[in-house]
């Protein structure tokens, strides 16, 4: 989609308005983050079996030191950090990957203690490993 037709369409439109609408509400939402064919990022899957669950986030070209993980909830996982670029702008022909600060909140398949999740990082990819939280059901059937 291209984006100059659509500011010049809100331009055009804005003309026929006298409040600024459309400027308030692309200030708010970028129109780049709607048409991104990218998605989010990081990216990540989840695995599970008897025992525990897994998560494994894709977070390519990053070191340990450039994002940082904690628990926004039990059931919450917040991920956040920079992706930067190896090379400067001036020299960039076509840009595929994501650089820049980022922020991804991941829906735990079930809830966490902070202190059982194991964390490894190895060549951009982040696996966390925590166990399950298997409660068998009690009936009293008194």
């Amino acid at each position: 989609m291209d984006m100059e037709k659509i500011k010049k369409w809100v331009d055009f439109s804005n003309q026929f308005h006298q409040r600024d609408d459309w400027k308030k509400f692309f200030n708010l939402y970028p129109p780049d983050q709607f048409f991104s064919e990218k998605g989010p990022f990081p990216k990540y899957d989840i695995f599970q079996n008897e025992t525990h669950n897994c998560l494994l986030i894709e977070v390519p070209g990053l070191n340990r030191e450039d994002f940082h993980v904690s628990l926004q909830s039990k059931s919450k996982l917040l991920l956040k950090g920079t992706a930067k670029p190896i090379f400067p702008a001036e020299m960039e022909m076509k840009k595929e990957r994501f650089y820049g600060e980022f922020e991804r909140v991941i829906d735990l398949p079930e809830p966490a203690e902070p202190h059982l999740m194991q964390f490894y990082f190895h060549q951009g990819l982040l696996q966390i490993i925590y166990p399950r939280q298997n409660e068998s059901v009690h009936l009293n059937l008194y």
